[in-house]
């Protein structure tokens, strides 16, 4: 049963990663740039859910209604006025190396200010469903995920 449970946490987060990936490739599908500060600005999100959490004590979940649109914004303001004035410049012949070293100097900028606004300390939201469990049949699951 260790093994059921082990493929079923493994599958959730999976899922998770997925999703994850499906932002980064409707990205890239979309507006055909490789967003290196993608995962910097997930990070960004979680560091301010987790904040706004400690200090108002909102449900994790529902902060994602908050910070989802929160994020949008900001993500918005990144492309509008970063990228765009980039690819502005080059509307002849479109060389993704500009736009690439862009967002990976974002993604260092994100993370260096999430580390100077945050720290380095490791931290997890505590809630009623963080240690709570779920057994069906013999696979236990966590309820968080």
């Amino acid at each position: 049963m260790d093994f059921l449970s082990a493929l079923v946490n493994g599958i959730s987060m999976g899922a998770i990663y997925g999703l994850i990936a499906l932002g980064l490739t409707l990205i890239f599908g979309i507006m055909k740039i490789i967003n290196f500060a993608h995962g910097a600005l997930l990070m960004l999100s979680m560091m301010i859910a987790y904040w706004i959490w400690k200090f108002s004590g909102i449900n994790p979940y529902i902060l994602i209604l908050i910070v989802s649109p929160l994020m949008f914004g900001f993500g918005y303001l990144s492309e509008r006025f970063f990228i765009k004035p980039v690819l502005d410049r080059q509307k002849d012949v479109r060389e993704p190396i500009a736009v690439l070293l862009l967002t990976a100097a974002l993604a260092m900028v994100f993370e260096n200010l999430a580390l100077m606004i945050f720290g380095a300390d490791y931290v997890m939201a505590k809630t009623t469903v963080t240690d709570a469990t779920i057994v069906l049949g013999g696979v236990t699951l966590s309820a968080a995920r």
